[in-house]
């Protein structure tokens, strides 16, 4: 009788122990993800700004953005603006998107003018775009200014609303922009995999 009684027990609680397996097991992957993830569904997309300055969420600094690399331009302009800061504009150029505050113009010790390369191009440090444009202001002025110039002073300052006469994004697997010598290597080969933005 007590063997009979034991045995019982014993099926009771293996019972108990399959059913609480069964039940971890059917826990959906999705789900889990979904929580830890409570953002992942919600469509919200990352919209990165060209330049920074007071447009702050383009900033790739921490988190994931910080795993972006920026794009490698190259550019020529109509004419020599290569010490004036560019902003960039709306395609039909009459509002500014995206401007620079006096300190986005640093880079360790110096400041962020473009790099001169073979064949007249100029490697971009700023950010520039086919809607960029440049203002009077050089590195020099715009760094002393206090504060971030207003959109209607920006606007009165511009040089040259439609600056460039060739742009490029390079191939980053063909061409390295911390090495002159790569990127006018890289120029002089054709530029090969470059996508133009600019004709």
């Amino acid at each position: 009788m007590k063997r009979t009684i034991i045995t019982i027990s014993l099926l009771a609680a293996a019972a108990l122990m399959y059913g609480g397996c069964k039940s971890n097991q059917t826990t959906s992957p999705t789900a889990m993800t979904q929580t830890e993830n409570p953002n992942a569904q919600s469509g919200t997309s990352y919209q990165p700004a060209m330049m920074g300055g007071e447009d702050q969420s383009g900033r790739i600094e921490n988190g994931t953005a910080s795993m972006a690399l920026a794009p490698i331009i190259i550019y020529k302009t109509r004419g020599d603006y290569k010490n004036l800061v560019p902003i960039t504009l709306t395609p039909d150029k009459q509002h500014v998107v995206a401007r620079p505050a006096p300190s986005d113009l640093l880079i360790g010790d110096g400041l962020s003018t473009p790099i001169e390369l073979a064949d007249g191009y100029l490697l971009d440090r700023r950010g520039v775009g086919p809607t960029s444009a440049f203002v009077s202001y050089t590195y020099e002025q715009y760094f002393a200014i206090k504060g971030i110039p207003s959109e209607h002073d920006l606007l009165n300052h511009i040089v040259d609303a439609d600056p460039f006469t060739e742009m490029y994004r390079c191939d980053r697997s063909r061409c390295n922009p911390h090495d002159v010598s790569s990127m006018n290597a890289y120029i002089k080969a054709g530029k090969p995999g470059a996508v133009r933005l600019k004709k």
